[in-house]
């Protein structure tokens, strides 16, 4: 009676309808562009010139070599939606506020891409944490520092609720959670 939970399921989806109109090559683009995509993303977010860039991006290649080398798979999409999340982190530090409640979105598509979203949520509470204990040790005011948390917390909890806006609701998360400690893990090569 396992139910499995396909926290994947719209990666699938993507996947079949660019396999069956473009074939492996459609496949291999979609791949090739995400993956430029998350390289952007992460650049923009660090600020990285092209010399940067140029030294890094092999490295970084060569590292995420088990997961760009099985085609097109949902790592690659949660890979992409972390470097969103960097980035849109890096523009509310720099006082674009608003671009935060674009994180709500992101989880909802996330959610239903990769069950790695799970990082992304532990990712934003650390840097919320983070960018909080920054402000108190520039000695900002306890009320802007308070406006900011009841900012932060507030959008985290609609990105965990937003997480949950899929076909298998809540559930979402005991699986993303099942993997943890999971002994079968050393075999799967992505991991």
């Amino acid at each position: 009676d396992y139910q499995w939970v396909n926290s994947s399921w719209l990666t699938d989806l993507i996947s079949y309808f660019a396999f069956n109109n473009f074939g492996f090559i459609g496949i291999s683009i979609l791949g090739a562009f995400v993956l430029t995509l998350t390289f952007y993303f992460f650049s923009k977010a660090a600020k990285l010139d092209y010399f940067d860039q140029s030294i890094i991006f092999p490295v970084l290649l060569i590292l995420l070599a088990p997961i760009n080398s099985v085609s097109f798979k949902g790592q690659m999409l949660s890979l992409l939606f972390t470097g969103i999340l960097v980035f849109v982190l890096k523009l509310f530090e720099e006082g674009r506020r608003k671009w935060i409640f674009s994180l709500i979105p992101l989880f909802l598509v996330w959610s239903n891409l990769h069950g790695q979203f799970i990082l992304g949520l532990v990712v934003l509470a650390i840097s919320s944490v983070l960018l909080l204990s920054k402000k108190y040790f520039e000695k900002e005011s306890i009320g802007e520092i308070f406006s900011e948390f009841k900012l932060l917390f507030v959008v985290l909890l609609f990105c965990c609720l937003a997480a949950m806006v899929n076909p298998f609701g809540w559930s979402i998360y005991i699986e993303a959670f099942n993997h943890f400690g999971n002994p079968w893990q050393k075999y799967v090569m992505e991991w």
